[in-house]
């Protein structure tokens, strides 16, 4: 009777911690997934620049017999990875600072969820103009998904939205109108699909799009500015100005031109991940 009243107990602190695992699991999931971020458009590309560069460059220094044309696409493809690396630091800067400057007004796009509840991550990137997709200073770019009107996709995958700028002094400004535009598009994304297609797939100038007076994603961009700039001014008032976006840029670029990184080396055959096999 006795073991048997313990069997019953045991069993069921059996199920009341696997519950509790279970919940825990549940919750630990949730807090990972319940918010979209905002992120680095150039992540990417960046991790692939900062393996790829030392490698490049120390085949540059030491290869022997590179006719010119070799040399010239080395050096192209150098420096090409050498302004991922500046613009990929350059807008962590200006993201950092946005945090800095209007907290509330970053966290609020950091926890950005579509009508159904989901996370949706934005990708911001400060670009060159020539890689410039769409003829504006900062545009937002998205689409919605073809399987999920609610769900908003973009290069990056499903559940994301970009946002690129120009770099100037004003992408603060200018990022602060991008999320307001979004902060209202996202969770309404499916008839403001309908929306942008009915007022804006005829309109010839460019600049109005989004931004008819009816529109309400315009309407939250105008509020986002001016969040930002009270907050703007509020920081500088209590912290003093921040140094300027394009002298933080010319030391980002001071940085990287003499930047070495070094070179990966592979590990030991027993230490790879791969699986390896031998006769």
């Amino acid at each position: 009777m006795v073991s048997i009243t313990c069997t019953v107990n045991h069993h069921r602190d059996i199920r009341n911690s696997c519950s509790r695992i279970l919940l825990c699991t549940a919750l630990l999931f949730f807090s990972i997934y319940v918010y979209g971020k905002i992120r680095n458009g150039h992540e990417v590309r960046f991790r692939h620049a900062q393996d790829s560069l030392p490698i490049l460059k120390q085949r540059l220094a030491t290869a022997v017999g590179l006719t010119s044309l070799e040399k010239r696409d080395l050096k192209a493809r150098i420096a090409n990875l050498s302004e991922i690396m500046i613009y990929h630091e350059l807008t962590r800067d200006v993201l950092d600072r946005l945090k800095a400057i209007s907290p509330r007004l970053y966290n609020e796009m950091d926890e950005l969820k579509d009508r159904m509840g989901r996370p949706t991550d934005v990708y911001v990137r400060l670009i060159s103009m020539r890689e410039i997709r769409v003829p504006f200073v900062a545009a937002s770019i998205l689409s919605r998904s073809v399987r999920d009107r609610d769900a908003a996709w973009s290069e990056h995958g499903l559940h994301s939205v970009a946002v690129d700028l120009w770099v100037s002094e004003r992408a603060l400004l200018r990022l602060s109108h991008e999320f307001g535009h979004l902060s209202y598009i996202v969770p309404n994304l499916a008839s403001y699909s309908e929306y942008y297609r009915k007022h804006y797939r005829s309109v010839t100038a460019r600049n109005r799009i989004g931004h008819l007076s009816e529109d309400k994603s315009g309407q939250l961009a105008k509020i986002f500015e001016k969040r930002y700039m009270a907050d703007y001014r509020s920081y500088v008032a209590q912290s003093g100005r921040l140094p300027s976006i394009l002298s933080a840029m010319a030391e980002i670029r001071r940085y990287y031109r003499h930047w070495q990184a070094p070179i990966p080396v592979p590990p030991a055959w027993y230490d790879a991940d791969e699986i390896t096999t031998t006769r």
